[in-house]
C-alpha cells in the first residue's frame, strides 16, 4: 500500500495506535475512539465494491451477527477514500471441536441469510466459474481437485 498512515481525519476522535496487518486488499490498524478500540481499513477495492461490503454487514447487524460495523465519519458517510473505521471486536481461532461446530452452524445461518444477496461488483459466484476460472476474490485453479468439488 502506500506507507503512510490512513488519514482519519474525517472521523471525530479517531486516533492510530498501531499497524496490525497488510493483505491483499487492506492495510489494518488498531486505533482509539469515544466509543472504543477501532479497527482503521485502508482498501484497494473500488468504491461500490467497498459499498457493497459495508451494506452487507450492515444487514448482517440487522440480522443479529456479530459484525464489525463502521463508524460514520463526521460528515454521515462510512468511508472516506477508501478509508473505513470499524468497531474492533476481539477473538480467537476456534481452538476446540465445539468451537469449530459453532463456526459451521453460524456460516450456514449466515447462507442462508444471503441467499438472494447480489454479487459483490465485479465478482462471480464460485459455482460460476468452473474448475479453473478466477474472479477477483476467487481463483479455482489452485485449488486441490477435492477442495473444489466441495466448493462447486
Amino acid at each position: 500500500m502506500s506507507g503512510m498512515q490512513p488519514d482519519v481525519s474525517m472521523w471525530r476522535g479517531v486516533t492510530l495506535v498501531e499497524r496490525v496487518a497488510e493483505g491483499q486488499r487492506n492495510e489494518v490498524w488498531f486505533g482509539d475512539s469515544p466509543y472504543g478500540a477501532v479497527a482503521v481499513r485502508r482498501s484497494r477495492r473500488a468504491a461500490d465494491s467497498l459499498a457493497w461490503e459495508l451494506d452487507l454487514l450492515d444487514a448482517l447487524d440487522a440480522d443479529g451477527f456479530l459484525v464489525p460495523l463502521a463508524l460514520r465519519t463526521a460528515a454521515g458517510g462510512r468511508s472516506h477514500d477508501g478509508v473505513v473505521v470499524q468497531r474492533w471486536i476481539d477473538g480467537r481461532p476456534p481452538a476446540t471441536d465445539g468451537d469449530w461446530t459453532l463456526v459451521a452452524d453460524e456460516l450456514r445461518r449466515l447462507h442462508d441469510q444471503c441467499r438472494g444477496w447480489a454479487q459483490r461488483p465485479g465478482c462471480i459466484a464460485v459455482p460460476e466459474l468452473g474448475r479453473d476460472g478466477h474472479s477477483v476474490d476467487a481463483d479455482m485453479s489452485v485449488l486441490p481437485d477435492d477442495v473444489a468439488a466441495d466448493v462447486m
